[in-house]
């Protein structure tokens, strides 16, 4: 599939700098930390007086400590030459290295970056594959087009000699890194932040099996924009083999790949748009552009698996049976309700490195739609509590008074958290039962009420609603401690309600027959279409 590339890869940034180069790289970068002159500069006036360094590259160290004298107008006293000379050593010693960041032909725009810091062996025999993705929403589609193509792609290239480069902290760049990981294949990094000073808490989503490399010589320099740009932007550079999933026209990463491929054309793979929208007009760009260097991808069609969809859509009604009777009444002040909502990225109890394992193997629920969860609930006979937004971080079960029929009070569209506040689907169980259980209703009270109430009814407090924010009293929340156990309540205790007649299915796919299913169809003067248990 790819050719003959390890001639260039040998030829391709980052390149190593020699030991002299290296080490003068290094002193400056030590004198940025340690000048508070220096320090006020961002990263492209930093790697301005880099290349000048590179340019000029002063023969001795002498020579070294009078150019960075004169470049910042004031005398380098031999305390602080000894200082940054210190520095530059031990980052030597803990295995920090320099290469030259190849982006020379930019030079006329004053672009940077003109070095790339690393850790570890950067692999420069083997091409190197990057994979470029517009940003998406946080809930994912697992049977969405891109999702599908960077797993067949993968596949595709699983006996060819390549080493991947990806990044953290966008689902693309993660699914790749794990996929490399697993599968023991070479892997760099690049990492939005500083390898000269301690890394971030999260951190450990950056792992490689080669090298580490980043452009920022200080955590402060630039703005977390231009530090996500930039690191876009060395990948598209450091890399000889591009694959493009979907990129809107116009914006960054089609910008950054638009630039590499006008000055130093790469071998590109872009997915097929065959819709064309908002999200992938950008791929039709390259091809039409580049089409020397620009191969239309057209993926494997994937194997039909049961798929969550992001939102549960359907508004909840009256019930009715399969052949449009009336069941038995339901008495709806005689259940409490908790709904289920889409969980962006992994489950409570799920590792970050499984979730996305679940979506490189096509796992039926890895979308973690309201549905997805819905089934996890049932599955495995459990709510789990959570402690967000409850004072004194105790978890626990939330749910509500308000029947199905009634849930448009509680929906509304969270522009914040790009998701619905509530889905049309969740786990209605006896009041009577639940109030055996320890549940109870939300205290709506004062903040300065807190402390007065009893230690073991403080689970209970929602500060009230006052002018300009939530009413949270409409929700008639109750709530129990920690985890509920299903399999303490009996089946005529509790159901399970969807929105219609396929989402139930679904269900019983996964649940069986045993478990109570009920169905809600979208007419808001019908019933449930279905029930099963």
């Amino acid at each position: 599939m790819l050719p003959n590339l390890i001639s260039t890869a040998e030829n391709t940034p980052p390149i190593p700098l020699d030991a002299e180069a290296e080490f003068a790289v290094l002193v400056l970068c030590a004198f940025f930390n340690r000048s508070a002159a220096a320090g006020r500069l961002d990263g492209p006036a930093h790697h301005a007086i880099l290349r000048q360094l590179l340019c000029s590259m002063p023969g001795s160290e002498a020579d070294l400590r009078a150019w960075i004298s004169a470049c910042f107008g004031k005398s380098l006293t031999g305390q602080s030459w000894d200082l940054c000379r210190g520095r530059a050593n031990r980052w030597r010693v803990e295995g920090i290295r320099a290469a030259d960041a190849g982006f020379r032909e930019d030079d006329e725009a004053g672009a940077c970056p003109s070095v790339l810091l690393y850790k570890g062996n950067l692999s420069r025999r083997l091409p190197r594959l990057a994979v470029f993705n517009s940003r998406k929403p946080r809930t994912v589609l697992s049977d969405a087009a891109w999702i599908n193509a960077l797993r067949s792609f993968l596949q595709d290239v699983r006996q060819e000699k390549i080493a991947y480069a990806a990044s953290g902290g966008t689902l693309t760049y993660d699914l790749v890194a794990a996929h490399a990981s697993r599968a023991s294949l070479p892997l760099i990094m690049a990492a939005p932040f500083s390898i000269l000073e301690p890394a971030p808490l999260d951190s450990e989503q950056y792992r490689s099996t080669c090298g580490t490399f980043s452009c920022l010589l200080s955590n402060r320099s630039c703005s977390k924009a231009r530090k996500l740009v930039c690191r876009d932007r060395i990948l598209a550079g450091v890399s000889q083999v591009h694959l493009v999933l979907e990129i809107r026209e116009g914006g960054n990463i089609c910008t950054i790949l638009e630039e590499r491929q006008s000055k130093t054309p790469r071998l590109q793979f872009v997915l097929d748009p065959r819709k064309k929208n908002s999200s992938n007009a950008g791929n039709q760009m390259l091809l039409d552009k580049f089409p020397g260097f620009s191969r239309k991808y057209e993926p494997v069609a994937p194997r039909m698996c049961l798929s969550g969809r992001g939102s549960v859509r359907g508004r909840l009604g009256v019930p009715t049976d399969t052949a449009g009777h009336a069941p038995e009444r339901i008495e709806w002040d005689k259940f409490l309700y908790h709904y289920t909502r889409g969980c962006p990225g992994p489950w409570p109890g799920q590792s970050r490195t499984e979730y996305l394992f679940s979506i490189l193997d096509e796992d039926p629920l890895c979308g973690h739609s309201a549905l997805d969860t819905l089934i996890r609930i049932i599955n495995e006979r459990r709510i789990r509590g959570d402690s967000k937004m409850v004072r004194g971080g105790e978890p626990v079960v939330s749910w509500t008074s308000i029947p199905p029929r009634g849930v448009g009070t509680l929906r509304w569209w969270n522009r914040a958290l790009m998701r619905w506040t509530v889905e049309a689907c969740g786990i209605a169980v006896s009041r009577k039962v639940m109030r055996q259980l320890g549940a109870r209703p939300a205290i709506y009270a004062r903040d300065s009420d807190y402390s007065a109430l009893p230690e073991h009814e403080r689970f209970r407090f929602q500060l009230r609603s006052s002018a300009g924010t939530a009413a949270w009293r409409t929700e008639r929340e109750w709530r129990l401690r920690e985890d509920l156990e299903l399999t303490l309540i009996g089946n005529d205790d509790w159901f399970a309600f969807v929105p219609g007649e396929d989402e139930r299915q679904r269900v019983l796919d996964f649940a069986g027959p045993a478990v109570s299913v009920r169905a809600f169809n979208q007419d808001p003067g019908s019933c449930f279409i279905g029930e099963s248990g």
